[in-house]
C-alpha cells in the first residue's frame, strides 16, 4: 500500500518495474488499485519469510541445507536476472 505525498508516482514506478519482469523466483504482480489517494499492488503468491520455513524443518539438518542450497539457486537466478534487465546490480536496500 502506498500512502504520502509522493505515493502514485511510487506506485506507478513500481508497477512498471514489476510488470516488466518475467521469472519464476521474482513475485509476479497480479493486479494494481488506486482509490481516495490510496494505491496499492497485489501479488499473486505471498512471501514466506525464510526463517519462518526453516522454523518448520529445524529438526532436521538434511532438509535444512537442502533449503538453503535450493534458496541460494532461486536468488542467484533472480539476481542475474535482474541484472540481465537493468543493466545494474542490486543490494538488498534495493
Amino acid at each position: 500500500m502506498y500512502q504520502g505525498i509522493n505515493a502514485e508516482q511510487e506506485w506507478r514506478s513500481d508497477l512498471a518495474k514489476y510488470m516488466s519482469m518475467r521469472h519464476p523466483n521474482i513475485v509476479q504482480i497480479c493486479g494494481a488499485a488506486s482509490s481516495n489517494g490510496m494505491h496499492t499492488a497485489i501479488f499473486n503468491d505471498d512471501l514466506i519469510p525464510l526463517r519462518h520455513f526453516l522454523d518448520h524443518y529445524r529438526e532436521s539438518h538434511f532438509t535444512t541445507v537442502y533449503i538453503y542450497a535450493c534458496c541460494n539457486q532461486d536468488f542467484t537466478e533472480a539476481f542475474n536476472y535482474l541484472y540481465s534487465a537493468f543493466q545494474r546490480e542490486f543490494y538488498s536496500p534495493d
